[in-house]
């Protein structure tokens, strides 16, 4: 029982703490993220046709159904249940309609139609609607709505001929769609051979809130199921909306259940965050999704292929290891190439160099960076090439021995193709790539140089490469010297420091030591000091979180003052992370556990970067992680003044009122912090 000295601090405790909080709100709501997202279009009307699946299974789940998307000339034969394609089930979520099918269907139509020369099939889509049901609220649903998609998956493959008969379905979950789709592995008789690929979009893996003990039946036998499963014969990936999802925080769009886990922020040619409601009609997202349907195909079945490798290698090429063009199967001729002494051959040996050519080239060129032997000369471990509008999407850069002399230059005779290993960069002015290559490993092949080659070309194009040891572009700070006065309080470092030093450099990494919890969020401003006379180009800083899917990219454009970006946490770092999944260029066991970003910026210009610890970042980073558990604290308290309010009716056969039980109880947030045996 709360002391009658304590009770006079209840209300203006109380008071206080509720006005942080709304504060807290107010910061929270008024930072978030832009959503730049285009929204797709459409240029005909579309139509919803219903499948009946069978008598038995219709009269049991009479408030779903199973529909089929089309539109234009495919209308009629759709109507006729004349299917040929490739069939793609979508799974709506948390009060989700079937109908969100409408922006994949349409895309994936039109690029069908207006790419018929390059393609010879198509993409029948099927969607099931749950009636509005809310399935992330309530987990009495959620077996129903999975055996309902059983049903619908046997029902959609039975459409087709035998002669023509698809072995397998492509799904697309959205929400909780996507846990359905999981859930489909846990029925009886199901045959995982029938399930090519899953693409989950915004699926929370583990519940935003737990309200029932069905929600945690359900989400506790999938995920054990899932735990142990190869799923050898699947394809299965999660993407998150990184910080522009509200609804489903990116940490819980990650799971090791999946081949590949990302936000969308992080995808080549999406780069931006997608809130929850954007993830069904986001263009930029949804042709990326198209293109993965397509480079999926098998051109000899003209059916989803059965080689889950290739599967995989089609969805890491869109989604993280984008190096050529938008087609996976032209991006793929990466063999080793003959070359002779046609054109101009240009060796460099300095460590870092630019090569700008506003009016292109007229002869082919080649571009030789010497490598050197690292015993003398120390720096010679990491080159980072930077190029942009560069032509040619996958023949571009090579490792090769420069030992042809033909009297007046030197020349590579074969050079090893190793263009895919370059990387796509967010950019609004040409095509940007960024490449590093471990100079080490090209000695030991017995290669000399990297060759950078260009055809005759009449636009601008750029080339930069930086020759450099990871550790000495390496800077880390603890959380603590971002505080105010902490640097003459405490005699740690000043947050503040250059990326360029005494010479232009095109990678800086900086690690955020001790930022564990989720009430330290920093706010990191950069300042470009740009040559005016070189056209227009901007960096990008890539912050990496490894111990949740919270992964974001955010461009420093060169034609303002400074900008400035958020680095907040939404999930504590949990206890033994001891690995890194994020793929960044550290090269260095420093701060392979901490958050970290990694800047990787324009050789024209000069950055001078500062750290400071943001109260109101990290006061609403708190308020959006801990808000779920408002709900079951405050029905912890008023059980608290029920028990309170039935012993006083048995003892004395008077029932206190609500605000005097609440003071008498310790039922309040402070009572049950301070007296948790209570």
């Amino acid at each position: 029982m709360v002391q009658p000295t304590a009770k006079i601090f209840i209300l203006p405790y109380a008071i206080a703490v509720c006005f942080v909080y709304l504060l807290g709100v107010v910061n929270f709501l008024t930072n978030l993220e832009e959503n730049r997202c285009d929204m797709t279009f459409m240029y005909e009307f579309p139509q919803y046709t219903e499948i009946p699946i069978s008598p038995d299974v219709d009269r049991k789940y009479r408030q779903y159904s199973l529909s089929a998307y089309s539109e234009g000339i495919l209308t009629e034969r759709v109507k006729q249940m004349d299917f040929f394609g490739i069939p793609v089930l979508f799974i709506p979520g948390h009060s989700g309609s079937g109908k969100q099918v409408r922006s994949l269907a349409s895309v994936a139509f039109r690029k069908a139609v207006d790419e018929s020369h390059l393609h010879q099939h198509f993409f029948d889509f099927f969607s099931v609607d749950f009636n509005g049901e809310y399935s992330a609220l309530f987990g009495g649903v959620l077996e129903a709505q999975t055996q309902y998609v059983k049903h619908a998956l046997n029902k959609i493959l039975a459409l087709y001929p035998p002669e023509r008969q698809p072995p397998s379905v492509v799904i697309f979950g959205y929400s909780m769609g996507g846990m359905i789709a999981k859930g489909l592995y846990l029925q009886p008789d199901f045959n995982p051979n029938r399930i090519s690929t899953i693409i989950t979009l915004a699926t929370p893996h583990q519940p935003v809130l737990l309200l029932d003990t069905y929600l945690n039946d359900y989400y506790t036998k999938v995920n054990k199921f899932w735990s142990s499963y190869a799923h050898e014969s699947t394809s299965i990936v999660s993407i998150g909306g990184g910080n522009a999802d509200i609804h489903v925080r990116s940490s819980l769009t990650k799971t090791n259940h999946v081949d590949i886990c990302t936000t969308s922020s992080m995808i080549p040619a999406v780069w931006v965050g997608v809130d929850h409601q954007s993830f069904v009609w986001c263009k930029r997202l949804i042709k990326v999704l198209v293109r993965i349907l397509f480079d999926s195909v098998d051109p000899q079945t003209r059916q989803i292929s059965n080689s889950v490798h290739h599967r995989n290698n089609v969805l890491k090429y869109h989604l993280s290891e984008r190096y050529g063009g938008k087609n996976y199967w032209v991006a793929q001729n990466l063999g080793s190439q003959i070359f002779s002494s046609e054109g101009s051959w240009l060796e460099f040996v300095a460590l870092q160099d630019t090569l700008e050519y506003r009016g292109g080239v007229r002869v082919p060129t080649h571009i030789l960076i010497k490598i050197l032997p690292l015993a003398s000369n120390p720096q010679h471990e990491v080159v980072a090439i930077d190029t942009l509008n560069i032509p040619g999407d996958n023949h571009w850069l090579y490792a090769c021995s420069a030992n042809e002399f033909d009297g007046k230059k030197k020349y590579c005779q074969v050079g090893e193709n190793l263009s895919g290993q370059a990387r796509y960069l967010p950019s609004i002015k040409g095509k940007h790539l960024r490449t590093y290559l471990s100079l080490d490993e090209l000695r030991a092949n017995k290669h000399t140089h990297v060759l950078i080659k260009i055809p005759p070309y009449d636009e601008y194009f750029k080339i930069s490469y930086d020759i450099h040891r990871p550790r000495d572009r390496l800077s880390s700070l603890s959380i603590f010297s971002t505080l105010p006065f902490s640097s003459s309080l405490f005699s740690l470092p000043r947050p503040s420091f250059s990326l360029s030093h005494d010479r232009p450099t095109l990678v800086h990494s900086l690690v955020v030591k001790d930022m564990n919890y989720v009430w330290w969020s920093v706010r990191v401003k950069v300042t470009p000091l740009c040559d005016p006379s070189h056209p227009y180009h901007q960096s990008v800083a890539t912050v990496r979180v490894p111990w949740c899917n919270q992964n974001s990219r955010h461009v420093i454009w060169r034609n303002t003052s400074s900008q400035t970006f958020s680095i907040s946490l939404y999930d504590p770092k949990p206890m033994g992370v001891s690995e890194r999944e994020d793929g960044s260029v550290l090269g260095e066991e420093q701060g392979q556990n901490d958050v970290s970003v990694t800047f990787e910026l324009d050789s024209s210009c000069r950055y001078f970067v500062s750290v400071q610890f943001s109260l109101w970042d990290s006061l609403s980073a708190f308020i959006f992680s801990y808000t779920p558990m408002l709900l079951p604290h405050s029905a912890a308290i008023l059980l608290f003044l029920l028990s309170y309010q039935l012993a006083e009716l048995g003892c004395s056969g008077s029932c206190s009122m609500f605000h005097i039980a609440l003071v008498h109880t310790g039922g309040n947030p402070l009572g049950i912090l301070l007296e948790p045996g209570a």
